[in-house]
């Protein structure tokens, strides 16, 4: 920013203050100090016009934020946001308003209107390291990694002993790929601060290989002796522990805690397999009829393509993201909840699937994709359980690719098993039955789609990808008509963020022999993968 810029930023700033805009006031002066952060004239300004907002300005009373605070604890978000959006028009200097409203959008999946309420709050308010915690969780949501590191490091500097805050930083740098030593370092940090950090456990124990001297171990053991925990932090507690053992050979013990962890989880969850036999069986329902609706392919291209990568969770789905997005015109989106979003009610017969519905949601869909695409031609929407609306995208979307992934069935069961997802949507993953008996469910929904839609699902199997990279690569690639690109035969060097449980593994050159790794529990499995 040359002398100029800032000469008319502070220009403006101030006859924004004269005219009674603070906040656009404010946020000139906070643009040039990001920039510069010892600009005197800016400080200053900033620091009077943040005073006259807390001496002056009218405030919400106390009976009107606690209508909103009612009704967020009601979760009744809509009629939140509808009236929060009318207060902060009447209290534009409020950062309470702006924060709940931050928190109202953030639960109603709006992600936008989220950022910049939290935004105003801390533009207000800087000196919160909750709000910019929080913000951090935002931006992660979006794939702002970078900006979540910032976010968290100010928070960092803020509240020195936020322990929370460190082990999020955690995750955001494991992420990003090049950073595990300072990952490993983050969780460490966490759980000096705070031993108890049952999250900083259980992330560490996944970034480390222990030997059984490792003082963690005793800290980890102590924990789960002592109890007082939540059931959330003792599930976690229990993962740790369970890859710990896992790491010394103590294989039946290593078991019994991924079993306990697993009770524990589904415990929470409230999760009933039964729940999952009735969502299949109403998807297989509704499946005939959306057929019957289908498009016909489109005379001119979308502006960006969908490419589906699906199948169980850990069947290589983000292996195979990494080595599509590994070519120029191709974007790795993750996975992403558009499908859900708009045509969930279609798939599960809720909604009347004529031509128009699945022309609005075609629409819907591919209008939200562009936004995600990086101006790419081509996405990968790599949500593993878009395999359960692969009606509504074969009748839909006809020029979707559709790639179906595919691992050793127990190897598959026993690795959704072992990772302690977070979601709420993959219950049936805690428990050794009930894995299997979903991996049942999903085969013979795969049967019927490809029985419904033949030709158009693209199967590819893990074990044959590994074991024959480049042969398998270049038929994949040649799927999905792109050109060759050598760079896909490198998805380890592919510097885009990964947000799965699978970021360590798609960080190394692509191995052979992951499949296996169940096999050594299997003496204590008791036959629970027997016949898949």
């Amino acid at each position: 920013m040359n002398k100029t810029i800032i000469d008319h930023n502070l220009k403006s700033a101030g006859a924004c203050l004269i005219k009674g805009d603070l906040l656009a006031s404010l946020e000139k002066y906070v643009k040039i100090l990001r920039e510069l952060p010892g600009n005197q004239q800016a400080l200053e300004g900033a620091e009077k016009v943040r005073a006259t907002i807390h001496s002056s300005v009218s405030q919400p009373s106390p009976a009107l934020v606690m209508q909103v605070k009612s009704l967020l604890d009601a979760q009744n978000y809509p009629a939140a946001i509808q009236k929060l959006e009318m207060l902060t028009r009447q209290f534009p200097h409020s950062a309470e308003l702006w924060r709940l409203l931050a928190k109202a959008a953030m639960r109603m999946g709006s992600l936008k209107k989220a950022e910049s309420a939290f935004s105003k709050a801390i533009l207000i308010e800087p000196d919160r390291a909750d709000d910019h915690f929080a913000l951090s969780v935002l931006y992660e949501e979006e794939g702002k990694l970078i900006k979540a590191e910032q976010s968290l490091r100010t928070a960092i500097a803020l509240k020195a002993d936020f322990h929370q805050a460190y082990t999020n930083l955690g995750t955001i740098l494991q992420k990003q790929g090049a950073r595990r030593n300072e990952a490993i370092e983050a969780y460490r940090t966490a759980i000096a601060i705070e031993p108890r950090d049952a999250l900083a456990h259980q992330y560490l124990s996944q970034m480390i290989q222990y030997d059984a001297i490792d003082g963690q171990i005793a800290q980890v053991a102590a924990l789960l002796k002592k109890g007082g925990l939540d059931d959330a932090q003792t599930c976690h507690l229990h993962h740790a522990m369970a890859k710990m053992k896992e790491d010394t050979g103590q294989l039946k013990e290593a078991l019994d805690h991924y079993k306990a962890a697993g009770c524990l989880r589904q415990k929470s969850l409230g999760y009933r397999f039964e729940t999952d036999q009735m969502l299949f069986t109403v998807i297989r329902k509704a499946a005939p009829a959306i057929k019957a609706a289908a498009l016909k392919a489109p005379k001119r291209k979308a502006k960006s393509t969908p490419i589906f990568i699906l199948g169980m969770p850990r069947s290589g789905t983000s292996l195979v993201e990494q080595i599509i997005s590994s070519h120029s015109d191709v974007h790795g989106g993750g996975e992403l909840r558009l499908l859900g979003r708009h045509g969930r009610k279609l798939s599960l017969g809720q909604q009347r699937p004529d031509k128009l519905a699945l022309e609005r949601f075609r629409k819907a869909y591919l209008t939200d994709l562009a936004k995600v695409s990086a101006s790419k031609p081509f996405v990968a929407d790599k949500l593993p359980q878009n395999f359960l609306q692969l009606g509504l995208i074969c009748s839909a979307l006809p020029e979707a690719k559709i790639i179906h992934t595919m691992r050793d069935p127990a190897a598959t069961c026993w690795s959704n098993f072992k990772i302690n997802f977070q979601g709420p949507f993959l219950g049936y993953s805690h428990d050794l039955k009930s894995v299997a008996d979903y991996y049942r469910l999903y085969r013979e929904l795969m049967l019927f789609w490809h029985a419904l839609f033949p030709g158009r699902i693209y199967d590819l199997d893990y074990e044959r990808l590994t074991v024959e990279q480049d042969a398998e690569t270049r038929k994949l690639i040649n799927y999905l008509d792109l050109g060759w690109q050598d760079a896909c035969l490198s998805p380890h060097q592919n510097k885009r963020a990964v947000k799965t449980a699978s970021v360590e593994q798609v960080r190394q050159q692509v191995y052979q022999g992951s499949s296996q790794d169940w096999k050594k529990f299997e003496p204590y499995l008791q036959g629970a993968f027997d016949g898949l």
